[in-house]
């Protein structure tokens, strides 16, 4: 323990851990290890590679990335996509709802978003159903604050959608769950250090 005391961690994260995970999971280690150096930056799937390989990070955490040669992914969590609806187009606040529950709800969109989107486009292909939508955005960030808005609802990573609410939306999960993992990701040839394998036992308590 004590090699964790000390060193540097240098992370890159996709955006939605920022909102609370993240910073919780920084606190706490650090009242536990105030030697510990951190920078972290957001990073997205398709940059990662890079960003790794050019060691402008040591570790990487994603959801559900692609494998990629020379690139150990280890398990952190399993979370899941959810609904983020106004109150008013669902009074009785369902916690669970279908694709086709949404069919008449406008969809703000999302659909560039890299893995996520491809797992609710599987499910939409699945269930042949298509969502009515005249907004598109690129980030699960904006998409939430369009349904503060009561603009239509949005389908995101559960992160993001906790990080977000506000006292007229709700959320709901998808029946049957539309799930996704976390992973953190670390060249092979680079092993953690102590102090990272210590903080990502930590952040796991967090996700």
């Amino acid at each position: 323990m004590k090699k964790a005391e000390f060193g540097n961690i240098n992370l890159s994260v996709t955006p939605a851990l920022g909102f609370d995970a993240l910073p919780c999971a920084i606190a706490k280690y650090h009242k536990i290890y105030p030697n510990v150096n951190f920078i972290v930056q957001t990073v997205h799937n398709n940059e990662v590679s890079q960003a790794l390989s050019e060691h402008k990070c040591d570790i990487a955490i994603l959801f559900s990335p692609k494998a990629m040669p020379g690139i150990t992914a280890i398990t952190l969590a399993q979370s899941e996509l959810v609904i983020v609806y106004p109150k008013a187009s669902f009074p009785s606040l369902p916690k669970q709802l279908t694709l086709e529950d949404l069919t008449g709800s406008e969809l703000i969109d999302i659909s560039d978003s890299g893995p996520l989107s491809h797992i609710l486009l599987q499910r939409m292909m699945q269930e042949d159903i298509q969502l009515n939508s005249t907004i598109k955005v690129q980030t699960y960030f904006i998409a939430a604050k369009l349904v503060a808005q009561g603009l239509g609802v949005c389908i995101i990573d559960k992160f993001t959608a906790l990080g977000n609410l506000s006292d007229n939306m709700a959320i709901a999960s998808f029946n049957p769950p539309l799930n996704f993992n976390v992973n953190a990701l670390h060249l092979e040839n680079r092993a953690l250090s102590k102090a990272s394998n210590t903080f990502l036992f930590n952040l796991k308590n967090y996700i």
